[in-house]
């Protein structure tokens, strides 16, 4: 696991760290999940287009027992873009489940609650 005590005071964990702390901690439970890579795509000269399908796109895909659910991760000080909010919004109206997540408790939480559903 990630030792986000090693991180800084001000703005506590990067994204990146927090992340891999969730990711680690879905593997140890044996959560299925897919972690959602946004990059454009590729162009000739090296550098990439943006893709704008995937605008707003949560950072995990989970499923728990059964249900679809998103993970945006954010770190303590961080924004939803418009574009990510947008996202959640299309995920709740087909009746799935994103959750924006700013630490590993969070993540746990978010998962108890959604084991506890009948």
């Amino acid at each position: 696991m990630v030792d986000l005590a090693k991180t800084r005071k001000s703005h506590g964990p990067s994204e990146a760290q927090i992340q891999k702390a969730v990711i680690d901690y879905l593997r140890w439970q044996n959560i299925t999940f897919f972690r959602i890579n946004v990059v454009g795509i590729p162009l000739k000269d090296g550098s990439f287009r943006p893709n704008s399908q995937m605008k707003g796109i949560a950072d995990l895909s989970l499923i728990i027992r059964g249900k679809s659910v998103w993970f945006e991760i954010k770190r303590l000080n961080g924004r939803q873009t418009q574009h990510q909010k947008d996202f959640a919004e299309k995920v709740r109206k087909a009746g799935g489940y994103y959750f924006l997540i700013r630490s590993v408790e969070q993540a746990q939480s978010a998962i108890n609650y959604l084991r506890g559903m009948k």
